[in-house]
């Protein structure tokens, strides 16, 4: 099914005292960061709206519409971005600024979120940039999600959002990194939920703004994939090096293949063992395997073993179901 996004970056408003600088950039990027998988494979079928000029205009009727005609359509997941002005409006609701728009008028979160829940696709992913972005509805009221709708706000509804003047919008920075690896899980997905850890992780000392991240799903779908730490095939054998929670397993001086360090008398490498303690590695760089000793090789020399993390036996489970 298809996987579509929505765009929008303003930067153009018609009162010269609430244009802006960073937000079409932004919008560029996020759009650079879906259309593409890692491999080079197709990924969000995107449409870009921007606003740069009094020729390059996205007025509030065109906006509304292509919000409300984005929403209509099926599909496997919709991914709606806007980068812009975000005023309160009536009731203290956020609304999201068109180019004709003044304080305290434009498109309501709340109607956006509407679309949203009454939208045919399974997943459905709206993602703000712009002050007050946390505001769905009315200040004391809870916004009604529907499954499959998930929200990520740049701030909350009485905040503003950190803007760098050479790279545009903090929040979008790090939504693009996050896409782009820096919140892929172990094998490559990044998911809603991976880009509000990360992004809340880096904002953490930013107390001037905080991300909101309210989701209704069964399961997180992924938005894009990465470049896996562990290859798929290698991961699966986890389960069959380490058969049962708990057990260690051995090593010694023929599976570390770098012949410098060895004591006389130890054996050389063995091929089939170096090519099992390069999986054992790549477990170990990615957090799912620990060696006894201090390192990965200091436990090939002194015949110690190595054991899963708590996320190893997460997978081994998985890969003991076949599940992966």
């Amino acid at each position: 099914m298809t996987r579509a996004a929505l765009i929008v970056g303003i930067d153009y408003y018609q009162d010269p005292a609430n244009r802006l600088k960073n937000c079409v950039d932004d919008a560029h990027e996020i759009k650079q960061a879906l259309r593409h998988h890692f491999d080079g494979t197709a990924n969000f079928e995107c449409r870009l709206l921007t606003a740069t000029s009094d020729r390059d205009r996205v007025d509030s009727a065109c906006l509304s519409h292509e919000v409300s005609t984005f929403f209509r359509q099926p599909a496997e997941v919709l991914f709606f971005y806007f980068a812009g002005h975000g005023w309160p409006g009536i009731g203290g609701a956020t609304v999201l600024a068109a180019t004709d728009n003044n304080p305290g008028h434009g498109i309501p979160l709340q109607s956006i979120l509407t679309e949203a829940n009454n939208s045919p696709a399974r997943n459905k992913v709206i993602m703000l940039d712009c002050c007050h972005a946390g505001g769905f509805y009315p200040q004391g009221q809870w916004p009604q999600m529907n499954n499959g709708v998930t929200l990520l706000a740049a701030c909350s509804r009485d905040q503003s959002a950190i803007e760098e003047d050479a790279k545009g919008g903090v929040v979008t920075s790090l939504l693009c990194d996050g896409l782009q690896g820096q919140a892929a899980d172990i094998l490559g997905y990044v998911t809603a939920a991976n880009l509000y850890g990360h992004i809340d992780r880096s904002l953490s000392f930013f107390a001037l703004q905080r991300p909101v991240f309210m989701t209704h799903v069964d399961t997180f779908q992924s938005l894009r994939r990465c470049k896996p730490l562990v290859e798929l095939p290698d991961l699966r054998t986890i389960s069959k090096l380490f058969p049962v929670r708990g057990h260690k397993f051995g090593l010694d001086p023929t599976y570390e293949p770098e012949m410098r360090g060895r004591d006389q008398g130890m054996p050389p490498p063995d091929p089939v063992n170096v090519a099992t303690f390069k999986i054992l590695q790549s477990f170990n760089r990615c957090g799912l395997v620990k060696p006894s000793e201090e390192s990965m090789w200091h436990s090939a020399m002194k015949k110690g073993h190595c054991y899963l993390t708590a996320q190893g036996e997460f997978y081994r489970q998985l890969a003991s179901e076949d599940r992966l």
